[in-house]
């Protein structure tokens, strides 16, 4: 449960052990619910890995009702990313096809 950092640790340790992963974002702040990637950040909020994982996560557990009562910067940092993996995804499939 959490936000996307929390999420991409258990990214990493599910796919460190070799197990499903079941997500429940609390903010949809970020696409780390549902890709199969994680960034690390140290304590001072500096990178530290990005990793990619074997799977994304196996379940997305979504409750609306937390959802709706975050705060409203967080659903729009949340549409901003959705924006931007789109524009990454068009990029990376003119390089590959």
């Amino acid at each position: 449960m959490g936000g996307g950092k929390i999420i991409d640790c258990g990214k990493v340790f599910a796919d460190h052990l070799n197990i499903p992963l079941v997500v429940v974002p609390t903010v949809a702040s970020t696409d780390a619910p549902c890709t199969g990637c994680a960034v690390i950040y140290d304590k001072h909020n500096h990178i530290t890995s990005f990793e990619i994982q074997k799977n994304s996560p196996a379940i997305v557990l979504v409750d609306t009702n937390i959802l709706l009562a975050s705060p409203i910067r967080y659903f729009i940092s949340g549409m901003a990313d959705a924006l931007a993996t789109g524009f990454e995804a068009k990029s990376w499939l003119k390089k590959v096809l």
